[in-house]
């Protein structure tokens, strides 16, 4: 099975593989970019489960949706641990299976001579900016992909967008031949596998088109739109949709379909649908990443690169990618970093771009003015901005006073600018204050970098963007990835250290969750007065334990800490973190892990607290026993006394009894029990009938004492409720 995989790739990556074309100025070269973790090969990446790999199918894609939207990311990874981890999760953490052996497994798959010269051409540039070594090796690798052939990107018959609660419509047909084919421009292709050190791969297709061909400068100088421009800002939409509603009773849509860009394989093609191509790709060079994991089976797209919903536009879903421009245009270049004429001194940008010049452009797409240049669609209720909007926003506003320091076509490309950089292709629609905003750059920004005067770089969430004058190493790059291999570097090293510090967040939240709920459990049986809380604590560390081994094998040490040697690209890679949320969340991770620790805190005060509030309730139930000893031990010492004051009496009584039967009766005494012989008789006189009821009163009296003492009472004690005992548990008090 490898070996095939192998010869499949070579195969499809030999065919013309090294094709020397030079840079033309106008053209742009795009990198799309998928990173797939191992734990996705391996069909262990727990959040996949959530995708299915049918999602384009006619199934219940609302009920995806819905499902999507209710799920918790933190609640599934503690239901449903790691499979390959083979651990249920109520039994510990989940245990690994070592680390990922990646340079035995990059050389177990053989480079063929495409990739041999992929790497000769791309790793000496590599090395000369960045440090990726660890231990003292290079770990990181690429790989060669096939290279197809006869592409065109093809334009949707209108561009149309949403923003501030309006729909706008571009045509992008001929009006003097509404049924003629829509603009196509034709694109190279270079596919190529990034291989990181801790298993995981990136895919990386990258297109260069040239925009700026003989209909874009045309357009320029007949007031039309240069409609290239609007094929940058629906290249970037693809990755990264933004400003578009979806029909409220319509489907669940993907970025491609929204936006109409396709790609046209052949003269005679009118296009396919953008994802649909690439994912035709992608099983084509899927077989490399199935021989370094010595895995097969389901490699789908839609698995390994699943939809995703898209915030900005709810209901619809994209693929997760992250994507790099690199721009080699002399003009846009020198509008970003312009030059006094005859100096050759920098000159501020705010001095070009001024309110006066730029304020009129809002107005324009007014559709309720009465001298509006647009129209709207009878059918959709769009504003259409056609040719007379185009004509309007490249003539000079009225009333300016003097001459203005920009022509109206720099101007309109001062507008794209700036929304391209911010991916807004609302362009047009932006005063002077937001144009110079957007055309701040994350570099240069020092005085000596504008000096040197190289690179301009911008970056949004999602993507970085390149402005060149020329570049030698673009020159290079072009022949072997498709764009230049120092914006490439930066791109795929924040690319892996943002998906790395995702999954991270994913895991670290997990993991509260887990050890929040030992404390939720052993406050519960705080109160319940349940056994159990050691175990619980100890279950918690083991838990956090593991997280704090977890984060360094599988995130940590996997992390790019900025390799770059140069501020060049040093500065860029710290910006793009930034801008991506990687340095942000990194701190958050900090904190969750300082939460976790705190969790595991809070259950050893709970367990102390729980001991201290045990043994308060033992001492009182020792206090309270001792309590019902002394007042049992108190009864029978008054008891003993009441019993032994009954003896006493009965002993006088008798000896009463005795001295008044001599007295009174000698003879009768000398019989002994001769006194019950008259009372049987009935001949004893009331006075001695009065004294053996006396005498039998004592004797019951004794009777009864014994009797008292001997068994207790129902009235001995009785049941107490003022003493906080544990449950289950009546202290008894007597009085």
């Amino acid at each position: 099975m490898a070996d095939e995989s192998q010869n499949h790739c070579a195969a499809k990556a030999a065919e013309g593989f090294v094709e020397r074309r030079g840079v033309e100025d106008g053209t742009a070269f795009w990198t799309l970019s998928f990173y797939i973790s191992r734990a996705q090969v391996e069909g262990s990446d727990l959040a996949l489960q959530l995708y299915r790999s049918d999602f384009r199918t006619d199934g219940d894609a609302e009920g995806d949706k819905q499902a999507f939207d209710q799920f918790d990311i933190a609640r599934f990874f503690i239901d449903h641990p790691d499979p390959s981890a083979r651990a249920r999760h109520d039994a510990g953490p989940p245990r690994d299976d070592g680390p990922f052996l990646s340079r035995e497994r990059l050389n177990s798959v053989r480079p063929d001579s495409a990739t041999r010269q992929l790497r000769e051409a791309i790793n000496p540039l590599f090395n000369d900016i960045a440090d990726r070594s660890r231990l003292g090796r290079i770990e990181d690798e690429l790989f060669a992909a096939a290279r197809p052939q006869g592409l065109a990107f093809v334009l949707p018959r209108e561009v149309q967008w949403s923003t501030e609660g309006q729909t706008y419509t571009v045509p992008t047909f001929d009006p003097a031949d509404p049924k003629g084919r829509p603009p196509r421009y034709p694109i190279h292709v270079s596919r190529f596998w990034y291989a990181h050190s801790n298993g995981a791969l990136s895919w990386h297709v990258s297109f260069d088109v040239r925009y700026r061909n003989a209909a874009f400068d045309e357009a320029l100088a007949h007031g039309l739109v240069p409609h290239g421009l609007y094929l940058l800002s629906l290249m970037q939409k693809l990755a990264y949709p933004k400003e578009r509603e979806l029909p409220g009773d319509g489907p669940t849509l993907r970025s491609d379909e929204l936006f109409g860009l396709s790609i046209a394989v052949g003269e005679g093609d009118d296009g396919r649908l953008f994802w649909d191509v690439l994912r035709d790709w992608f099983e084509e060079d899927v077989p490399l990443l199935g021989a370094m994991h010595s895995v097969g089976g389901d490699l789908d797209f839609h698995r390994l690169c699943p939809l995703v919903p898209i915030n900005e536009i709810p209901g619809l879903l994209c693929q997760d990618t992250r994507s790099s421009f690199f721009l080699q245009d002399k003009q846009f270049f020198e509008l970003i970093q312009p030059k006094n004429g005859e100096s050759g001194a920098l000159v501020e940008r705010r001095t070009r771009i001024r309110d006066a010049e730029f304020g009129h452009y809002p107005a324009l797409v007014d559709a309720g003015a009465s001298n509006a240049p647009v129209t709207r669609d009878p059918n959709t209720g769009a504003i259409v901005l056609g040719r007379d909007y185009w004509r309007a926003m490249q003539r000079e506003p009225e009333g300016l006073g003097e001459a203005p320091v920009t022509d109206a076509a720099t101007r309109l490309l001062y507008l794209f600018l700036a929304g391209f950089n911010q991916n807004i292709i609302d362009w047009t629609n932006q005063e002077a204050s937001e144009v110079l905003d957007s055309l701040d750059p994350i570099y240069p920004r020092s005085d000596e970098q504008l000096e040197e005067g190289f690179f301009i770089r911008y970056a949004n969430p999602r993507c970085l963007i390149s402005y060149v004058q020329r570049s030698r190493t673009l020159e290079v790059g072009n022949d072997f990835i498709g764009t230049c291999p120092y914006a490439f570097l930066i791109h795929a090293l924040a690319l892996h250290n943002e998906r790395l510090t995702r999954d991270q967040e994913k895991l670290a939240f997990a993991v509260v969750e887990k050890v929040n709920s030992f404390v939720k459990e052993a406050q519960r049986r705080q109160r319940e007065a349940e056994q159990g809380i050691g175990d619980l604590v100890m279950r918690a560390e083991a838990w956090i334990n593991w997280y704090r081994m977890a984060a360094f094998e599988l995130f940590d040490r996997q992390r790019y800490a900025n390799p770059f040697r140069y501020d060049t690209e040093r500065d860029v890679f710290g910006e793009l973190e930034k801008l991506r949320g990687t340095s942000r969340l990194q701190l958050a991770l900090d904190r969750a892990f300082d939460a976790l620790e705190e969790s595991a805190r809070d259950l050893e005060r709970v367990r102390v607290g729980a001991e201290r509030e045990g043994e308060r309730r033992a001492d009182l139930l020792r206090l309270a026993q001792q309590q019902e000893a002394d007042a049992a031990e108190k009864l029978r010492d008054r008891k003993m006394t009441a019993l032994f004051g009954l003896v006493g009496l009965s002993g006088v009584g008798q000896l009463a009894f005795n001295i008044y039967e001599y007295v009174m009766h000698p003879v009768r005494s000398q019989q002994g029990w001769g006194i019950f012989v008259e009372l049987l008789n009935g001949q004893l006189d009331a006075r001695d009938a009065a004294l053996i009821v006396v005498q039998s009163v004592i004797a019951i009296a004794f009777i009864a004492g014994l009797s008292w003492y001997i068994w207790p009472s129902s009235n001995k004690a009785r049941r107490t409720d003022d003493v906080d005992a544990p449950p289950g548990i009546h202290i008894i008090s007597s009085k």
